[in-house]
């Protein structure tokens, strides 16, 4: 057994965030290993519950159920920070970074060093399912050769796009090798999803919603008959926390999402979908994944192109054969971790 600090981010209530945190937690320990998150904060998100436009009911329910759920599934973590400070982080065998965008400093902000595990000074370092986020690196010379630095001193490193490959090895002058998120590596849920009922509808979920998509998602429900779940904001606050989500994700017949875990669960669950793009420059995510599970034609550009494409909602999927490669991607990627973790 390892003793293994864990750095991502699991802070923000975010349902993507927060499964992919779980789902590497519970892969760790399942491996054999003692986890401990280190519960590193963003500094905008210090003292939340206190700013005027979060103290609305909606929004302090939504702060408990993420909260809860943190508290009951994420075991063991260190004091809340805001900056590291190595006096509240235990000693380890290794520290990992990943999976999620832990390497975008549009999301780390002045925690981006942070990231790249610039505090580790003993044990080793290892990067599992890390994400850039981006099709290309952005940051300046400076960063750059500082990240550089710090990315030569892992032992391995490991990320979830083909992209990070490129980037590492087109900028960094570092082998990455591709492995799977751990929300697909792990892919149990049954134990935190409570009711198995079909809802017979469409969920929506989008990162940002506007009148194209909704025209889609309007287009959607029209021609298979279904009607959309798309919840205001306060209700998805005080009814949907990571568990709701979840069950709502595998009770749903269709799914109509432009998030990566969106669609990672789309898969889990074997589910009909489509995928829509919330950001051109952010596409990489999604763009990865549809292609290694071949399934590229489920992007959805447009209203016009759904239009001439409508046969698409109406073809299942073939999990048969999306599930032999997520299958290998998985074996690949639980043996990423076993060679590089020292028992």
């Amino acid at each position: 057994m390892a003793k293994i600090n864990l750095l991502t981010i699991h802070w923000g209530n975010s349902y993507g965030g927060t499964m992919q945190t779980y789902a590497t937690i519970k892969l760790l320990k399942e491996l054999g290993h003692d986890v401990t998150l280190i519960n590193l904060i963003h500094p905008r998100l210090k003292n939340k519950l206190f700013k005027k436009h979060n103290t609305r009911f909606s929004w302090i329910i939504e702060d408990i159920q993420f909260s809860m759920f943190r508290l009951l599934h994420f075991g063991h973590m260190t004091k809340r920070m805001y900056s590291i400070k190595d006096s509240v982080i235990p000693d380890c065998d290794v520290t990992i970074v990943g999976s999620d965008q832990v390497w975008n400093s549009d999301i780390t902000g002045p925690l981006q060093l942070s990231y790249f595990l610039d505090f580790v000074n003993r044990g080793d370092k290892l990067s599992f399912a890390s994400s850039f986020g981006k099709f290309e690196w952005e940051s300046d010379d400076e960063t750059t050769k500082t990240v550089k630095n710090y990315l030569l001193k892992f032992k391995a490193i490991s990320v979830r796009e083909e992209s990070g490959v490129s980037i590492c090895k087109d900028v960094f002058d570092t082998d990455a090798v591709l492995v799977l998120d751990p929300t697909l590596v792990y892919g149990k849920y049954d134990d935190i999803i409570k009711d198995n009922k079909p809802r017979h509808t469409i969920l929506t979920f989008l990162l940002k919603p506007n009148k194209n998509t909704k025209a889609i998602c309007k287009m959607v429900s029209n021609e298979i008959k279904l009607p959309l779940y798309s919840p205001h904001r306060i209700i998805r606050s005080i009814l949907l926390g990571p568990n709701s989500w979840l069950k709502r994700m595998k009770n749903s017949d269709f799914i109509i999402t432009d998030s990566f875990h969106g669609l990672a669960f789309s898969l889990i669950f074997h589910k009909n979908f489509i995928v829509l793009c919330a950001d051109d420059k952010k596409f990489a995510r999604l763009h990865s994944l549809l292609s290694l599970v071949h399934l590229e034609d489920r992007y959805v550009q447009s209203i016009d192109d759904l239009s001439k494409r409508l046969s698409l909602v109406h073809n299942d999927i073939n999990y048969e054969e999306v599930d032999k490669i997520l299958s290998e991607k998985r074996r690949e990627s639980i043996e990423f971790l076993n060679s590089n973790i020292k028992q």
